[in-house]
C-alpha cells in the first residue's frame, strides 16, 4: 500500500501593507463623501412654494356623486335566456 498523501500546509496570506490600508481607507471615504454629496444635492432641489401657489389646510370639502346610469351594450338575449356575454340574465 502507498502511504497517505501529506496534508497540504496552511495557506499563508501576505500581510497587508500600510500603503494598501491607506488606499483602501481613502477610497472608502471618497465613496461615502460622494454619496453624502448626492443626498445633499437631491435635498436642495426642493424649493419653497412660489407666490402663486395655494398652501394651507383643507377645512372642508363637498363631494356630490353623479347619478348612476345603467349602460347596456349589445346584450341580446338568446331563446335560452343566456346573454351573449355568457351571463345568466333570466
Amino acid at each position: 500500500m502507498n502511504p497517505p498523501a501529506p496534508k497540504p500546509g496552511p495557506v499563508i496570506i501576505p500581510a497587508v501593507s500600510r500603503r494598501e490600508t491607506i488606499i483602501a481607507f481613502a477610497s472608502g471615504l471618497t465613496v461615502l463623501g460622494l454619496l453624502a454629496y448626492g443626498v445633499l444635492q437631491m435635498g436642495d432641489g426642493q424649493q419653497k412654494a412660489s407666490s402663486n401657489t395655494l398652501t394651507g389646510k383643507v377645512i372642508g370639502r363637498s363631494f356630490t356623486p353623479l347619478k348612476e346610469e345603467v349602460i347596456v351594450r349589445d346584450a341580446k338575449i338568446h331563446s335560452e335566456g343566456i346573454a351573449r356575454f355568457g351571463c345568466d340574465c333570466r
